[in-house]
């Protein structure tokens, strides 16, 4: 069964794509992608040519970047938990401190693995650091 998931950003539902072994979800309308727990690391452990796969297909959707951050009120579009926000070395992400899954905007794919390939950070590092938000305001710088 195809799990159903709503952009936070523009609430268009979102597309599930296989990108060689592991699925994500990304939005037609604006390119955003969500990536539920280890997705990010799993992406990350993709060589260049496997991700142009998936660089290719947000290229394809939406026409522009979003850029409003007043969505981290949106619930999380996999478990309906309170999203929060945070940064994740250069970029600021929508994280959901209940499933660990993440919200980047169109653009941020790169930025973000990076970030996750040169701090040589997890996914529970990530969230832990995010659950922080408050206090820091910061993931990884």
């Amino acid at each position: 069964m195809t799990k159903h998931r709503t952009c936070i950003k523009c609430h268009t539902d979102m597309l599930p794509q296989m990108v060689h072994d592991v699925e994500v979800d990304i939005c037609p309308n604006c390119g955003g992608l969500w990536l539920d727990r280890d997705e990010i690391r799993a992406l990350s452990e993709k060589s260049d040519a496997q991700l142009s796969d998936l660089r290719a297909i947000l290229n394809e959707a939406g026409p522009e970047e979003l850029t409003d951050r007043s969505t981290v009120e949106e619930p999380c579009p996999a478990c309906g938990a309170k999203m929060t926000l945070a940064h994740l070395g250069p970029i600021n992400i929508e994280h959901c401190p209940s499933c660990d899954g993440i919200y980047l905007d169109k653009g941020e794919l790169d930025r973000a693995i990076e970030t996750i390939t040169t701090k040589g950070a997890d996914i529970a590092t990530i969230a832990a650091m995010a659950n922080s938000v408050f206090t820091s305001g910061s993931i990884g710088d």
